[in-house]
C-alpha cells in the first residue's frame, strides 16, 4: 500500500492515501477559457513521481528537468510486511534510499558514508519490487518488474490505447504473456511461443537471403557443389606439383639475354656468309688484263701525254699483274678470316644454345612464386566459392530442420498449455467473470474477455458488446485493468494499487463515469486495494452517482489552477 507521496521541497503538496478509492481532483477557475486545461495542476505529475519512485527510467520522465534539480520525492509504502520510506532524488536517480524496517528484504541496503543513510541500487530497488510485488525472481522468463507496474501505473495517452498494452507499438504476443500471467495462467509457455515466433522469423530472413542468390534449390546448389569440388581438386594438384625456384626470375632474364645474343651472332654468320660468297667470287673471277688493250691504253696516253709516258708497256704489264696478285692475296686473307670469325660464333652460338636449354629445362620444371601465389589466390577463390555453397546448403537443412523441430516444439507447448489451462479453468473464468462484472456495471451488457488457446499460442481479446468510440476504448481499458488487480489479489500477490490519470475519463458518457468510479470504490473495497485516480473537476458527474455514494469523501488531494500555490509542486515551469 502507498501510504503517502511527499518531497523535500516545502512547496510541494503532500499528499496521503488510504486502502479503496482515493481521488486526485483538479480544480480550474471559472473564468478559465472552455480550451483551458488543467494538465499544469499536477495531476500527471503527481503519477509520474509514483512511477519515478517505483524505478522509472528517470531520463524519460517528465520530472527529468533543470527547474526540479535538487529536488527529490520521498514515498511512504508497505513491502513485505514492513512500512518504509523511499527517497529518490532528481539529480542522482541511481539511488533509492531507505528508511525504515527492511529485516524481512532479501537484498539488504548498503550504507553511503556521505549521507549515512542506507540505499539500494535501481538494479536492486526493482529486484526487491519483484519480489515484493510479485514474488517474481530475478529471472522470470520473458517478463519484468517494470513491465508489470506500467499495466497498474498506466503512463502518458499513449498507455490508455489498448486495453492488453501498456504502449500501442508494443508486440501483440509480448502483451498475451502479461494477460497469461495476470489471469493465473503459466506465463513460460506463452514466453515459449514468442521465442519461436522469433525463431520463425530468423528462418524467414534466412529463407530470404537464399532467394536473392543465383542457386536457390537444394538440388541446384548440390550440382554447384560438385562441379566446385572437380575445380578445387584441380587447383590443388597443380599446386602440389608446382615447383618454386627462388632464382625463377634472374634465370628468365638470363636466358632471354642468352636468345638475344644467339639472335646476334646468327644474325652476324649471315651477313659474313654473304661477304664470304661475294669474296670467293670476286677471287675466281679476278684476271689480268689482255696484252692487246694494255698497248692500246699506252698508245692513247702517250699521244696525249708524250713527255710523261716514262714507264715500258713491260714494266706497266709487270705493275698491273702486282696489283691482281695483291688484290687477291687480301681477298683470300680476307676469307680465311671471316671463315674463322664465322667458325668462332658458330662455337659460341652451340656453347650459349646449351646454357640458353640449361636456363629453359629449369623454367620447365620449375615456376617463379608470383606465379605460384597467383595459383594459390585462384585456389582460394575456389574455396570460398565451395564454403558458400556448404553454407547455403547447411542454411536450407537447418532452416528444414528447424521448421521441424518449431512445429514439433508448438505442437509439444499446446498440449503442455492446454494441460495448464484445464488446470487453472477456474482462475481463469474467475478473470473472466470480474471483466464482464464491471462491463455490465458500466453499460448493462456483459463484457467479452476472451482466452484462446491453439498451437500458435495463446490470445486474448477484450470487448463490450455493442460498443464503439473513444469513450467505450477507455472503459474497456478500465474493465481490464480492474480485472487485473483483483486477480492480483486473488492470486495472493501483494501489489495493492491500481493508479489511472483522468485520461482515462476523456470522452467517456457522465453516465459510464460515475458507473465506473463507483465500481473502482466497489472492487477496491471487496479485494482490499487502493484505486487511486486523478480527475478534472468538470468531469466529475456528480448528478449520476447513486445516492449513497459520496464521492467528496474520497478525495485525498485537490489541485487548482487559481494560483501557483494551488498545484502539486507549488511551481510552473
Amino acid at each position: 500500500m502507498i501510504h503517502s507521496i511527499s518531497s523535500n521541497n516545502p512547496s510541494f503538496r503532500e499528499v496521503q492515501f488510504d486502502k479503496g478509492l482515493n481521488v486526485v481532483i483538479a480544480k480550474r477557475k471559472e473564468t478559465s477559457g472552455v480550451k483551458k486545461t488543467t494538465n499544469s495542476t499536477g495531476k500527471s505529475t503527481l503519477i509520474a513521481i509514483i512511477n519515478f519512485c517505483l524505478g522509472s527510467n528517470s531520463t524519460k520522465s517528465s520530472l527529468n528537468v533543470e527547474e526540479l534539480f535538487g529536488w527529490n520525492f520521498t514515498m511512504d509504502i508497505t513491502l513485505l510486511g514492513n512500512r518504509v520510506q523511499v527517497t529518490r532524488e532528481i539529480d542522482n536517480p541511481s539511488k533509492f534510499f531507505i528508511d525504515g524496517d527492511t529485516g524481512k528484504w532479501v537484498i539488504e541496503p548498503d550504507f553511503d558514508e556521505e549521507t549515512k543513510k542506507r540505499f539500494v541500487s535501481l538494479d536492486k530497488w526493482k529486484q526487491i519490487l519483484g519480489l515484493a510485488f510479485f514474488d517474481l525472481p530475478q529471472q522470470a522468463n520473458g517478463i519484468s518488474i517494470r513491465s508489470l507496474l506500467s499495466y497498474f501505473l498506466r503512463s502518458g495517452n499513449v498507455a490508455y490505447s489498448k486495453p492488453l498494452k501498456f504502449y500501442s507499438a508494443q508486440a501483440d504476443n509480448i502483451a498475451h504473456v502479461y494477460s497469461t500471467f495476470f489471469v493465473g495462467l503459466d506465463h513460460r509457455y506463452a514466453n515459449k511461443w514468442c521465442e519461436l515466433d522469433q525463431q520463425n522469423k530468423a528462418l524467414k530472413a534466412i529463407d530470404a537471403a537464399a532467394k536473392v542468390g543465383v542457386y536457390e534449390t537444394q538440388g541446384e546448389l548440390e550440382a554447384r557443389k560438385v562441379e566446385l569440388e572437380e575445380e578445387l581438386k584441380r587447383s590443388r594438384k597443380i599446386l602440389k606439383d608446382f615447383k618454386v625456384h627462388e632464382k625463377y626470375k634472374e634465370i628468365q632474364d638470363k636466358a632471354n639475354q642468352l636468345t638475344d645474343e644467339l639472335h646476334h651472332l646468327a644474325n652476324k654468320n649471315i651477313s659474313e656468309n654473304q661477304k664470304l660468297r661475294h669474296y670467293e667470287n670476286a677471287v675466281s673471277e679476278e684476271k689480268p688484263p689482255e696484252k692487246s688493250n694494255l698497248e692500246a691504253v699506252y698508245n692513247e696516253i702517250g699521244l696525249v701525254f708524250p713527255d710523261l709516258v716514262k714507264y715500258t708497256l713491260k714494266e706497266a704489264s709487270v705493275f698491273h699483274n702486282q696489283i691482281i696478285k695483291n688484290r687477291a692475296n687480301f681477298l683470300n686473307a680476307e676469307i680465311v678470316r671471316i671463315k674463322n670469325d664465322i667458325a668462332q660464333r658458330r662455337e659460341s652460338i652451340k656453347t650459349l644454345t646449351d646454357k640458353r636449354a640449361s636456363c629453359m629445362e629449369i623454367l620447365k620444371t620449375h615456376g617463379a612464386l608470383e606465379e605460384y601465389s597467383r595459383l594459390q589466390e585462384e585456389n582460394t577463390k575456389i574455396k570460398e566459392k565451395h564454403e558458400k555453397i556448404l553454407n547455403k546448403i547447411e542454411d536450407i537443412r537447418y532452416k528444414s530442420k528447424k521448421l521441424k523441430e518449431i512445429k514439433s516444439s508448438k505442437l509439444e507447448l499446446d498440449k503442455d498449455a492446454t494441460i495448464d489451462y484445464e488446470e487453472k479453468r477456474e482462475l481463469w473464468e474467475k478473470a473472466i467473470k470480474l471483466f464482464n462484472e464491471s462491463a455490465k456495471a458500466l453499460y448493462g451488457v456483459a463484457g467479452e474477455f476472451v482466452i484462446d488457446i491453439s498451437e500458435k499460442g495463446y490470445r486474448f481479446k477484450v470487448d463490450i458488446p455493442g460498443g464503439r468510440g473513444g469513450g467505450i476504448g477507455k472503459m474497456k481499458i478500465f474493465c481490464y485493468d480492474l480485472m487485473v488487480i483483483c486477480m492480483q489479489k486473488i492470486l495472493k500477490r501483494n501489489i495493492d494499487f491500481l493508479v489511472h490519470d483522468s485520461t482515462i475519463y476523456e470522452g467517456v458518457d457522465e453516465r459510464q463515469i460515475a458507473h465506473a468510479i463507483e465500481q473502482g470504490a466497489e472492487k477496491a473495497s471487496e479485494y482490499n486495494f487502493q484505486y487511486i485516480m486523478a480527475i478534472n473537476s468538470d468531469m466529475v458527474p456528480y448528478n449520476d452517482f447513486h445516492a449513497d455514494f459520496n464521492f467528496d469523501n474520497y478525495i485525498k488531494l485537490k489541485l487548482s489552477d487559481e494560483d501557483v500555490s494551488g498545484s502539486l509542486l507549488g511551481i510552473r515551469f
